[in-house]
C-alpha cells in the first residue's frame, strides 16, 4: 500500500463539535468539560470539514465518568447491508456524521487517546500506528478490524472501521468491538452532538428531522430532545 498520508475521519458523538475534537489536535481542555487531551504529536490544523452519512447505526452505551456517567455515542453495524443513505434516509436508519480531513498520524493520535493511551509514548504509538497502517491494508468498503496491539482489551473503541472512500481518500472511524446494551445518553451531551451537527453542514436536514433522529436513537421523549435542538439553533 502507498503510504497513507491523509484520511478522513469520521465522527458521529461528541467530536462532532470542531472545539471538542480540536482538542485531540492541539490539547488541552474543551469548554464546558472537565476531561483534557494530550493532543496529537502533529498539531497542523484540521484541513477540511465536511457532512458525510452512512448507513451503520448511531447507537448509545456504556456509562462515562464525563458524561454524567450516562450513555455515550457508538456505531453499530447496520443489519442489511446498503449503500450510504440520503441525509434525510439516515433519519430513519443510518447516522449523521463529520468528517474532518487530518494527517494519518493525526487520526493515530485521536484513536490512541479515544483509547485511554499517550501519543508520546513513543514505542506503544509506533506498536498502535504499524497495526492500523497493517489494518487498513486489508480493510475494504464497510469493512473493520479490532486492533488488538498496544490498546488493552477493556478499551471501548476498538474497532477500526472503513466507511468509504472520498476525493480518493479513505473514510475511517472506530467503534466498540463488542455488542452491548442501550444505555440513554445525558441530555448535556445530546446537545453536544446537536450543535456540532449544526456546525457540520447538513444544510437538508431540518430542525424536526434532527428531533426525530435522535428520538429514535437515544430513545428520549420528543418534546425534551425539542426542547434540545431549539436550545443550539
Amino acid at each position: 500500500m502507498e503510504k497513507l498520508k491523509e484520511v478522513w475521519y469520521a465522527c458521529y458523538g461528541s467530536n462532532l463539535k470542531n472545539q471538542r475534537f480540536d482538542r485531540y489536535i492541539s490539547g488541552g481542555t474543551a469548554e464546558n468539560s472537565s476531561m483534557s487531551a494530550a493532543g496529537s504529536t502533529d498539531k497542523r490544523p484540521i484541513a477540511d470539514r465536511q457532512p458525510f452519512v452512512t448507513h451503520w447505526e448511531l447507537h448509545f452505551g456504556r456509562k462515562c465518568a464525563g458524561w454524567q456517567d450516562m450513555g455515550v455515542a457508538f456505531l453499530s453495524r447496520a443489519k442489511s447491508a446498503a449503500s450510504p443513505p440520503s441525509a434525510q434516509q439516515a433519519i430513519t436508519s443510518g447516522a449523521l456524521c463529520r468528517l474532518y480531513r487530518i494527517s494519518f498520524d493525526q487520526f493515530v493520535d485521536v484513536f490512541l487517546q479515544e483509547n485511554g493511551g499517550n501519543p508520546f509514548d513513543s514505542e506503544n504509538r509506533s506498536t498502535v500506528k504499524s497495526s492500523i497502517v497493517d489494518a487498513m491494508v486489508d480493510l475494504g468498503h464497510d469493512e473493520s478490524k479490532v486492533i488488538n496491539n498496544g490498546i488493552p482489551e477493556d478499551r471501548w473503541y476498538r474497532r477500526l472501521v472503513r466507511l468509504g472512500t472520498v476525493d480518493q481518500l479513505p473514510v475511517v472511524t472506530f467503534t466498540s468491538h463488542i455488542d452491548f446494551e442501550f444505555g440513554e445518553p445525558s441530555n448535556f451531551y445530546l446537545q453536544t452532538i446537536v450543535s456540532g451537527l449544526f456546525e457540520s453542514g447538513h444544510s437538508d436536514v431540518s430542525s424536526e428531522q434532527l428531533v426525530e433522529y435522535l428520538t429514535r436513537t437515544a430513545k428520549k421523549d420528543p418534546e425534551e430532545v425539542r426542547r434540545l435542538v431549539d436550545s443550539q439553533e
